[in-house]
């Protein structure tokens, strides 16, 4: 198969993961709207891997479970309630909830479609191109291609955020739904979340998220200090 018409391929399986989103992802969210609205739910996320392509996998945060796992923290923390709470505030992976028990479906097959594709296009450069390519201009390929999965999923979670199953928790609430990873610039995350919800909900979020980055880092180095002694 010609590099041309893998790159066709791909895309046409992107497309296919953008509206497979719509579909699967409005049920999971409407449910977790339902069940944990009244417990301060603040963000509905989508969470990746940090290359948007590994899993999808549901992740959200409500007030009453960063209480629960701020309280955890302070057994040992350096910060006080208030810090350590606003660093914890938008870290998925502390969250109670994270990777929910609910599941997106039909997602997974073409999520996988869309990784396969990925890797064969990778591959298919180290035979065809690696005399005419260096790994540099390959691996800004790959990221490109990536950041196209990444447009295509913000898109559709523009769509999914103007549900009417979704759209009145949002308009009512200070919630957001975000796309979200271990390891990601914050400021990705801040634009897709302006892209997904508008810049009123940027603007709310920003200033929480760098508190709490403050406030993380000011964390570690109180403990780096404390391990030297």
């Amino acid at each position: 198969m010609q590099y041309q018409d893998r790159i066709k391929q791909f895309k046409q399986a992107v497309a296919e993961l953008e509206q497979a989103l719509i579909r699967e992802v409005p049920p999971v969210f409407s449910r977790i709207i339902q069940r944990y609205q009244k417990d301060g739910l603040y963000c509905l996320g989508v969470y990746h891997n940090g290359e948007y392509v590994g899993y999808l996998l549901s992740t959200f945060s409500t007030e009453r479970g960063l209480n629960h796992v701020t309280d955890y923290y302070m057994k040992d923390s350096v910060l006080n309630r208030d810090q350590q709470k606003l660093s914890l505030r938008w870290s998925p992976c502390d969250s109670p909830y994270h990777e929910a028990e609910e599941e997106f479906g039909a997602l997974e097959h073409y999520r996988s479609k869309v990784e396969c594709l990925l890797d064969d296009i990778y591959y298919s450069l180290d035979d065809e191109t690696a005399r005419t390519h260096s790994d540099r201009e390959r691996l800004d390929l790959l990221d490109n291609l990536q950041q196209e999965v990444r447009v295509s999923l913000v898109r559709g979670l523009k769509v999914v955020a103007r549900q009417p199953e979704i759209a009145p928790w949002l308009a009512k609430s200070e919630g957001v739904i975000a796309l979200l990873a271990g390891d990601i610039n914050e400021d990705d995350v801040l634009d897709d979340i302006e892209h997904i919800n508008g810049r009123q909900k940027r603007q709310q979020v920003e200033p929480e998220m760098a508190k709490g980055h403050e406030y993380y880092l000011k964390a570690s180095e109180i403990w780096a200090k404390e391990m030297k002694l």
